[in-house]
């Protein structure tokens, strides 16, 4: 099974002139922009037109982004980080996801332990990406542990 750290972009960096207000043109070029480079890149990490890509993501820009370029490249799974693993186990079963977008280990979320202990239970499961908030929290860059699948 591969893991593959992906790097996106935090809201913070996407103001305006203004530092109060939020740039939409920018946000909706760097949306457009990562779909169409998930949809790109969807054949390095072995997504054909029908695979199903599940994605258990936190409410982030990046979240956004992971299910329109799932949508891109191949049939977008979105799954609520706030299931029990057991739930998220069957659904993606269910849908033979083969890919898995979701935040990689950062010290105050479940997510990527969540993750970890379900992985060996999808068989279809091939690939796992990671969104990883530590690129953009200068505290927590190299205060982190890393866990692996």
């Amino acid at each position: 099974m591969k893991n593959i750290a992906l790097s996106f972009v935090i809201a913070d960096n996407m103001r305006g002139h203004n530092e109060e207000e939020f740039d939409y043109s920018l946000f909706w070029k760097r949306a457009v922009t990562a779909a169409i480079a998930a949809d790109l890149i969807s054949p390095l990490v072995g997504i054909e037109k029908n695979d199903v890509v599940s994605v258990i993501l936190p409410n982030l820009p990046q979240s956004y982004f992971a299910i329109w370029g799932a949508e891109a490249a191949g049939i977008v799974n979105p799954i609520n980080p706030m299931l029990e693993p057991e739930v998220m186990v069957d659904i993606m079963n269910a849908a033979g996801a083969k890919v898995l977008v979701t935040l990689a280990y950062f010290p105050t979320t479940d997510i990527w332990h969540k993750v970890a202990s379900i992985a060996d239970q999808v068989p279809t499961l091939e690939t796992i990406l990671t969104v990883d908030l530590a690129n953009y929290l200068h505290q927590y860059r190299n205060s982190r542990q890393i866990e692996s699948i």
